[in-house]
């Protein structure tokens, strides 16, 4: 399944979210997520345009170049930084194949 939606997760989550659109200067309209992936991993995801605009190893290195990575892990309660991708809308949040399945145990 995938990573359990905890206050903790949510939290880390939103600290490195606001992290990333200011060191990207992105305003609200361009979507940027970052997930937690299983093994506690940060993953970047940004819209296409970013992506294509520039190459994502350049973002991750302008990321970890303001501290992504470290505050990722000491600060925000990620394991690692795992780089950036292209934003797919429920690329994380997929339904279950078993559709009786609970909830509870959604994915970020």
């Amino acid at each position: 399944m995938g990573v359990m939606a905890t206050e903790e997760h949510l939290r880390a989550v939103e600290f490195a979210e606001a992290f990333v659109r200011e060191v990207l200067e992105l305003d609200e309209t361009i979507n940027a997520r970052v997930r937690m992936l299983s093994g506690g991993k940060a993953m970047v995801e940004l819209d296409n345009s970013i992506i294509e605009s520039v190459e994502d190893y350049d973002l991750a290195t302008k990321l970890n170049d303001h501290g992504f990575g470290d505050k990722c892990i000491n600060e925000w309660g990620f394991k690692q930084f795992g780089g950036v991708r292209g934003f797919k809308t429920g690329s994380v949040a997929a339904m279950p194949k078993d559709h009786d399945a609970p909830l509870a145990a959604a994915t970020l």
